[in-house]
């Protein structure tokens, strides 16, 4: 299973640019931060920042004498932005992106947008569905559902079998927000299993991840987003 976090993108130069400056930061055991790029096209620049991190421990022995023991972490963000697009992805994301934005800004200087994303899960893979042969929603995640007058609850709704008319008949006529759906899609006899969030995350499982994750990003284009 594949884990894709989306961001709404904006750059200040051009992606042919943008990989330009990034060849000229390539990573190297020397520098211990850089760039290295697999695609580089005019619409396309895929690849990963690196950034060696090295941590310093002291231990004490048994015996009680100290050492100072070195260990080496590596911080990687693998990045997928396509120019006909306000939307790319980080494959695999770390914890934080704050180094790779960080650095990423000291490349590009003022103009450089990178949000976090508020989407509706539901509309999100409106475009699955219209070009899919078949989908179904296996389960739905919702919350903000007005239990009472001074309290609201949250639902999950799971099943083998499309449960969509099961939630429609729980949250009637109440209102609510999804938090996130997983289905199941069929396009030409390959099967797609994925969950998409509000905060513009999604998990694949697919033997053409590439084609969804395109699909994906072009529905993120048609949805109601909103960035932050």
């Amino acid at each position: 299973m594949m884990k894709a976090k989306w961001l709404y993108s904006k750059l200040p130069i051009s992606l042919g640019e943008l990989s330009q400056l990034m060849k000229k930061h390539q990573y190297s055991e020397n520098s211990g931060s850089g760039f290295l790029l697999s695609t580089s096209t005019p619409t396309k620049l895929v690849g990963k920042y690196i950034e060696k991190v090295i941590l310093k421990n002291v231990v004490e022995d048994p015996f009680g004498e100290i050492f100072e023991v070195e260990s080496i972490n590596y911080y990687t963000c693998q990045f997928n932005w396509n120019s006909e697009s306000s939307f790319m992805y980080i494959s695999e994301p770390p914890r934080s992106l704050r180094k790779f934005s960080n650095k990423l800004h000291s490349l590009t200087g003022l103009g450089l947008v990178l949000s976090e994303l508020n989407v509706a899960p539901e509309r999100w893979l409106g475009l699955i569905e219209e070009e899919a042969e078949k989908v179904k929603i296996l389960q739905i995640s919702a919350y903000g559902i007005r239990a009472s007058l001074n309290s609201t609850a949250k639902i999950v709704v799971s099943g083998k079998t499309d449960v969509r008319e099961a939630f429609a008949e729980l949250v009637s006529d109440k209102r609510y927000l999804t938090d996130s759906i997983k289905f199941e899609a069929e396009f030409e006899g390959m099967t797609v299993k994925g969950e998409l969030t509000k905060s513009g995350s999604c998990k694949l499982t697919s033997p053409n991840l590439s084609f969804v994750l395109e699909k994906l990003r072009g529905s993120l284009e048609k949805s109601t987003t909103h960035y932050y």
